[in-house]
């Protein structure tokens, strides 16, 4: 086998095999997406069984907020078949914090009759500026309001700053998919808002998936940067958020610090009356994945010699390839993400430049190497 046929061989079974187109209703187990000029900082594929990773995930517990029906307990989020469930529940049971007479709405209430969970890695997990990516399965019947937030790290709410990637609930009755920010007002507790509101059947009507919608995993994306936070729903942008404006009375941007996430389903409230619905619910999220930014740099770190054979690149334009064996020439391929070979050059001095200025933005793949062996090395063209 002579060395150009090596190359497309090998790189035709690296790329044919890297990953399967997935149907909508089924959980997605490819491995998470390269995105040129991010890295993967954090993810949970909930590839597992039992509880939510420890490390990561805590619950709420009780009555809330909002009034909501729901009590919240760790017993209802579960991960199985590759998804976290989030599961509404019908119960009736006693209120151990029931209070005869009390004026607060978590006190007198005599009987919890619905339960759900709320995950959130507070404590645990937090960060600040990135693209989160978040594939899930919403209810979308009356009463449920599932929903994909963070909050703040620091100061009370709504000073400490609310991003909704995602709320579905019902306005005038009608089902609604929201995205919203929230921050501090001069009055304790009442937030300023800059929101999307639109009715969910628009947007089924629009995607084309007909009743099949609630059927589906969707991908609800945030890109948030210093600037401004963008939001979309399976790759239709809904909202962009101007940074500039989200300036609490005391001058601090709530959404210039870190934040932590929320997962959960609530029920009533905002959401509608549940006495008619037929429960359980479940709310499935197949994936969390947080991507930031790389910093942008005219280097990166040189691979580890193999073969003789390493390369850098120099800068954005070239990629740098050096040998410290010239008695054989040593062979180079570059893939692109789809596994087509972009250049194809003999190395046969100590050092040469290849000119990359023509490639797009994105993932490539090097291969280097001489008979006796070969290495293949990826970089990101930013």
């Amino acid at each position: 086998m002579n060395r150009f046929t090596f190359f497309i061989f090998t790189g035709c079974f690296v790329f044919c095999s890297y990953s399967q187109e997935v149907a909508k209703n089924v959980p997605d187990t490819n491995p998470p997406a390269e995105i040129p000029g991010y890295k993967l900082v954090w993810n949970d594929e909930f590839d597992y069984e039992g509880e939510p990773d420890p490390e990561a995930w805590g619950y709420e517990s009780g009555f809330v907020r909002n009034e909501e029906l729901q009590w919240y307990q760790a017993e209802n989020a579960s991960c199985e078949n590759h998804v976290l469930v989030l599961e509404g529940r019908r119960e009736n049971r006693k209120n151990p914090n029931y209070v005869p007479g009390s004026s607060d709405w978590k006190k007198n209430r005599e009987y919890i009759e619905y339960t759900s969970a709320c995950v959130l890695t507070q404590n645990k997990k937090s960060w600040k500026y990135g693209r989160f990516e978040i594939r899930a399965k919403i209810p979308v019947v009356k009463g449920a309001w599932p929903a994909i937030w963070t909050l703040g790290v620091t100061k009370e709410w709504p000073s400490n700053g609310e991003i909704d990637i995602l709320e579905m609930y019902r306005i005038n009755d009608q089902p609604h998919i929201l995205a919203n920010a929230a921050w501090g007002t001069s009055t304790r507790w009442v937030a300023a808002w800059d929101s999307f509101k639109k009715d969910l059947y628009q947007i089924i009507e629009e995607s084309g998936q007909g009743r099949e919608w609630a059927d589906n995993f969707h991908i609800w994306v945030m890109d948030w940067t210093e600037e401004y936070i963008r939001f979309y729903l399976d790759d239709v942008l809904l909202k962009q958020v101007n940074l500039s404006r989200t300036i609490n009375p005391d001058g601090f941007n709530p959404f210039q610090q870190k934040h932590y996430l929320l997962l959960n389903l609530a029920l009533g409230s905002n959401g509608g009356n549940p006495s008619g619905t037929t429960f359980p619910l479940r709310y499935e999220i197949d994936y969390v994945r947080v991507y930031q930014k790389e910093e942008a740099s005219n280097s990166i770190s040189i691979f580890p010699e193999e073969n003789g054979i390493f390369y850098s690149r120099s800068d954005k334009e070239t990629l740098t390839i050096k040998s410290n064996q010239q008695k054989d020439p040593a062979m180079c391929a570059i893939y692109d993400i789809t596994g087509k070979i972009v250049l194809m050059k003999e190395i046969t001095a100590a050092e040469e430049l290849l000119d990359i200025s023509s490639f797009q933005q994105g993932v490539y793949f090097v291969k280097l190497g001489r008979d006796a062996g070969y290495g293949t090395y990826k970089f990101i063209k930013i």
